[in-house]
């Protein structure tokens, strides 16, 4: 990687349990979870529907008759999906808690959210908004509950969100390139799959199921293969560099090479093959792929058709779990 990284630059991210009030909100019926629950939302998709109780308050173990009331909060949800993605994390619920005003603040409070959809091994995490962000906010999960430490909270705005069992060390959500490409998905194996309003990896959104271990690791081969047969352009530029040629006439061997292997990487995969030529035809408008004319009307100079030929693309990768080790050439071709 770094001779790699060499040759490119030559051519060119609990629950706190203590004594004091306590108050648990849950609901225990569908009736109640009816009365109060957010079971909708304008933007977010696959929503979790949350429920607080009613009329079940405890402070300090003993019943009050007291209701904390669960409404929809939607103004901060374009706020909220934005914050989410940055984490590579999914937005499934954003809701607004309304305490009731007998409860002193200066207290431990505790407030419990019910959902069905609340398992023991989910894999979520909670934040609330105040001071103009978003900020964690200490939970303890139980099967259909979430108990959440709001104690001198300022925000009654909560956010939940859904993340992936898997964690890249550099957050691909940085890098918008991937996020033109690929979508946040933590039910995928590597937490991202194709963006379906993606020009260049719409056609393979359905192409695998994104959270099979067996197709994406499959899958994950094929790109690791492609990926060191690439490595060709690196000592074809070394050759070429040794040559004295000029930097048009390595541009245009690198481009042509690059196409070559790509097409090449199907050559046994008929609907792999089909896929990447009708990706290229709406992408560039060749199914061969760009050519080396066609990069430099587009940023005019042979260094970046170079660069574009040892690119790779950053969604692509994300989605097969090779950001990390290819992380480097995504930053150079941000």
């Amino acid at each position: 990687m770094k001779n790699m990284i060499k040759v490119l630059a030559i051519v060119m991210s609990f629950m706190i349990f203590a004594e004091g009030p306590v108050i648990t909100v849950q609901a225990r019926s569908d009736a109640e979870f009816m009365n109060n629950a957010v079971i909708s939302s304008r933007v977010i998709k696959d929503v979790m529907p949350v429920a607080s109780g009613v009329g079940d308050v405890l402070i300090d173990g003993e019943p009050t008759g007291l209701t904390a009331v669960v409404d929809n909060a939607e103004t901060y949800e374009p706020s909220a999906i934005k914050f989410a993605t940055s984490q590579a994390e999914q937005a499934v619920a954003v809701v607004k808690i309304i305490l009731p005003t007998k409860i002193p603040q200066e207290k431990k409070l505790t407030v419990s959210l019910w959902s069905p959809q609340i398992k023991d091994n989910s894999n979520l995490k909670m934040y609330c908004y105040y001071n103009d962000s978003w900020n964690a906010l200490p939970f303890n999960k139980r099967s259909e509950h979430l108990d959440l430490d709001m104690t001198g909270i300022s925000g009654n705005v909560l956010l939940i969100t859904k993340c992936p069992s898997f964690r890249y060390i550099h957050n691909p959500a940085e890098n918008k390139k991937v996020l033109a490409d690929a979508i946040v998905n933590p039910d995928a194996v590597y937490g991202f799959s194709p963006n379906p309003e993606s020009t260049r990896l719409k056609e393979y959104v359905n192409a695998l199921d994104w959270t099979d271990p067996v197709a994406v690791a499959n899958a994950k081969k094929a790109r690791e293969d492609y990926h060191k047969k690439n490595e060709e352009n690196y000592r074809l530029i070394e050759s070429l560099l040794a040559q004295g040629k000029d930097v048009e006439t390595i541009a245009r061997s690198v481009s042509k090479h690059r196409n070559e292997i790509r097409l090449e990487s199907h050559k046994n995969d008929p609907e792999g093959l089909a896929l990447l030529k009708k990706s290229n035809l709406e992408t560039y408008g060749n199914e061969e792929g760009p050519t080396a004319d066609s990069l430099y009307e587009k940023y005019g100079s042979w260094q970046t058709v170079i660069e574009k030929a040892l690119s790779s693309n950053a969604g692509m990768d994300a989605c097969l779990g090779l950001y990390d080790e290819y992380y480097d050439i995504h930053e150079m071709n941000q």
